[in-house]
Parts: C-alpha cells; structure tokens; sequence
C-alpha cells in the first residue's frame, strides 16, 4: 500500500479473475457525532412537549437514542453494512441512555450475550438513577 493511497479501504476480489482485487473507498462515518445531534434533537423535543427537569429530559432523550441505536446496529448487522462501534453504544448508556438501551438491548435481541454490555448499561443505571434521586428530591 503506497503512502497516498486511503488508509479506509477493503479489498474486493472479482469472480475467477487472476487480476489483483480493486481498492474501494469507504467513508467512515463519526457516530458519536450522529448519536451527539440525535441526543441533542431528543432532548429539545422532550424539553418542548414537557416541563421536566432538564436532567431527567436529558436522560430520557438519551434512551431514545439509545434505544434506536441498538436497532439500527441490529438491522446493519443483519444486512451487513457500517456497524455503530460498541465504544459509541457504551457511551450513549453512560451519557444517560442506559434505560434505553437494556430497552433497545432486550427489544432488538441486540448484544444480549455480551457480559460487558450487561455490566455497562447496569452500571450505569445505577449512576443516573442515584443522579436524578439526588436532583429530583
């Protein structure tokens, strides 16, 4: 692979050819990005038809993200296209999606054999519950 070729490619073999596989470019794409604007989008919906508080908004946004997330990952993994990493399905739990996503984890069928999801999500429910028992009270 030469220095100016695309560090993002994945080689393709043509049927019973002797010629070398062609290079395709794939964009990655930013999913902490995607699943940042979604929270974001949520949480101004959630904020606009209610008056709760901002913290719960937030946490209920985030399991609706979370919740589609693990449903679109199912569905690509299915089809087999771009995944969303775990790393981002972790984080939006611990950004206070994790209701939504052992939701979205038992709904789908999603990652249900995956012990560090378990222990991920679990976690940090136990966090956010403590959190909003302590800004709610």
């Amino acid at each position: 692979m030469s220095r100016n070729s695309p560090t993002n490619t994945r080689s393709v073999r043509t049927k019973k050819s002797s010629a070398p596989p062609q290079r395709v470019y794939r964009p990655k794409r930013n999913w902490s990005l995607v699943a940042a604007v979604l929270a974001l989008a949520a949480l101004g919906g959630v904020l606009y038809l209610t008056e709760m508080n901002v913290l719960l908004s937030w946490a209920v946004a985030l399991s609706i993200v979370a919740f589609g997330l693990f449903g679109f990952d199912k569905r690509r993994a299915q089809q087999g296209g771009a995944r969303v990493p775990e790393i981002v399905l972790h984080l939006v739990g611990w950004a206070g999606g994790a209701p939504g996503a052992l939701v979205g984890m038992r709904f789908w069928r999603h990652k249900t054999h995956h012990a560090e999801f378990w222990i991920s999500q679990f976690g940090a429910l136990i966090i956010w519950a403590g959190l909003l028992v302590a800004a709610l009270s």
